[in-house]
């Protein structure tokens, strides 16, 4: 445990499996910085890590309620930006409001984001449900936080999402065509959209098989052609012959398709549209896939009566009784402009 009896900054290493900190920074920023990037960087190594606390300084413009109107150190927010980028930290995923902190000024209202939970890529990888929620505390100008490390409701089956590297599968066209044509044809009627699920639900199975037979697993999948490569120009090196030749060019054909496959499947999962083709496939590739993630995980909802919903099949039973209300529900406009007045709004 780390402690500076100069500013109330203290870390707490724990060397049980995973590292968590807090600190409440009131001491010059820049010391601070260069202090968590040693103390991370030569303590924590890949181990989870988590960070929590009173930062003091916002991360974006965006985390401040009136960044264009008010002076903002913007020095301490480019330090931070340094600081976040070179200890592989990210913001856990969220439940609240954005804003944590205000000035209580009715004359001048200001909101930032001073607290917040930042972790690494090991923690994410140990602790993949883990989460913050901000809330009211009514005795403090900041917002109270707490972390759940697991989801509390039993784990359900992970949902089939749809990747560009299916089509590229030389049965995608057969499978989708004899789906398509073996499930009742589509017109113009109230039926069609029923019609319509009926036949993306047979398409989603099959899709899910021919994904889970030939890309199932896809990192092991690379990780052992790479190895089979390796072993195959291993022998070709020590035993010159036509056979080890053709099975080393096989070896290296059958890993760059698939791990062209891999490097598709994280480019559409990160949706970074802006990188160049030299980027791909790096380690910034996997962080922004896990902060994507972690951004689009819906923890709760607010129902229309109050209840908060935190369980996944309640939220899944909401959002279908939501959109089944919504869509079969009749929803009648009422004119209440005369055709007069119309026709006046028509030639002014």
């Amino acid at each position: 445990m780390l402690h500076s009896l100069a500013g109330n900054l203290f870390i707490t290493i724990q060397t049980i499996g995973w590292v968590a900190s807090g600190f409440v920074i009131r001491m010059r920023l820049g010391y601070v910085w260069c202090l968590a990037m040693e103390v991370i960087g030569r303590s924590a190594g890949q181990i989870p890590w988590i960070i929590q606390g009173d930062f003091n300084v916002a991360l974006t413009s965006q985390e401040h309620s009136s960044f264009m109107n008010t002076r903002v150190d913007r020095n301490a927010i480019k330090d931070f930006q340094d600081v976040v980028l070179k200890c592989d930290m990210m913001d856990i995923a969220q439940v609240g409001p954005t804003f944590t902190w205000t000035n209580c000024q009715a004359e001048n209202p200001i909101s930032k984001k001073l607290d917040r939970v930042m972790v690494n890529s090991s923690w994410i990888n140990a602790f993949p449900q883990s989460f913050a929620t901000f809330e009211s505390g009514g005795v403090s100008d900041h917002l109270r936080m707490h972390i759940q490390l697991r989801d509390m409701s039993p784990s359900n089956a992970k949902p089939f999402k749809f990747f560009t590297n299916l089509t590229s599968h030389p049965r995608f066209l057969e499978v989708v065509g004899r789906i398509w044509h073996e499930a009742p044809p589509l017109f113009h009627s109230r039926a069609a959209l029923g019609k319509l699920q009926e036949k993306l639900k047979a398409l989603k199975i099959e899709m899910r098989g021919l994904n889970r037979d030939f890309y199932g697993d896809l990192p092991e999948r690379v990780k052992m052609a790479f190895e089979d490569l390796c072993a195959k120009q291993t022998e070709a090196m020590q035993s010159p012959q036509t056979s080890t030749f053709e099975a080393a060019s096989n070896a290296w054909e059958h890993w760059h398709h698939i791990s062209g496959i891999e490097e598709q499947f994280y480019y559409q999962k990160s949706r970074v549209q802006w990188l160049g083709l030299g980027d791909r496939n790096s380690r910034f590739f996997h962080k922004v896939t896990q902060s994507r993630n972690l951004r689009n995980t819906i923890r709760r909802i607010v129902t229309s009566d109050g209840r908060i919903l935190t369980i996944p099949s309640e939220i899944k039973r909401e959002a279908a009784d939501h959109f089944k209300t919504f869509l079969n529900g009749s929803h009648q406009v009422e004119m209440r402009t005369s055709h007069e007045e119309l026709i006046t709004i028509y030639f002014i």
